[in-house]
């Protein structure tokens, strides 16, 4: 793997996961100073995961195999995004629940994985 093809997808992870930390603590202030439906938290979340391997991706993805690369692009965030909201909440919360997960960001990086490489 060349070297530009490194950087790119770690500056792509990086920027996908500071953007969720910035939108869940953006999020965490709104649901802390108004009512909030708790039914709406886990629909938020989602949106937040797949923006965010979108913003990523979008920075990370060069030339062709879009959709491949885009898929691996979302399975990588969502480990390191598992990883880290798992260390700052203090444990890793494992149920059937991450294959739904998995698949969101897998197919948010996909779609803009092959969004970006047919769109000149």
């Amino acid at each position: 793997m060349e070297r530009s093809v490194v950087i790119s997808y770690v500056t792509g992870l990086l920027s996908a996961l500071l953007s969720s930390v910035v939108m869940v603590l953006v999020f965490a202030v709104v649901v802390s100073y108004f009512p909030v439906d708790p039914n709406l938290i886990k629909p938020v979340n989602a949106v937040i995961k797949a923006l965010s391997v979108a913003i990523g991706a979008f920075i990370a993805l060069k030339g062709g195999k879009g959709a491949i690369k885009g898929i691996v692009f979302g399975a990588i965030y969502f480990v390191l995004s598992f990883l880290l909201f798992g260390a700052i909440a203090g444990g890793l919360d494992f149920s059937y629940k991450l294959l739904f997960d998995l698949l969101l960001c897998a197919i948010a990086g996909g779609t803009v994985g092959v969004v970006k490489v047919n769109a000149k």
